[in-house]
């Protein structure tokens, strides 16, 4: 779990940036709450395997994305992916 909560995260990388799961099973979620994250690229998941991957837009936070996108990279048929935009500001790096 990634929290930036009243923080500041920068990834420059557009072509891994933020990775949101892994190759074995398991979850990962990145909360950006009260701060500023800007990345490159967000990937959820990295291989087959059964996992959750959160990402979550809260409370004033602000997320800025750049070339590299927002990408569901897994295919695995247990692979759940989760984007939520509450109260925060979304937009282009």
């Amino acid at each position: 779990m990634l929290d930036i909560n009243g923080g500041t995260l920068t990834v420059n990388d557009t072509t891994t940036g933020v990775s949101l799961g892994q190759s074995v099973a398991g979850n990962a979620e990145l909360i950006v709450r009260n701060g500023t994250a800007t990345v490159g690229k967000i990937s959820f998941g990295q291989g087959a395997t059964v996992e959750t991957a959160v990402l979550s837009l809260a409370n004033a936070g602000s997320l800025y994305v750049g070339i590299g996108g927002i990408e569901q990279v897994s295919s695995g048929v247990g692979f759940v992916s989760t984007v939520t935009l509450g109260d925060g500001t979304l937009g282009r790096r």
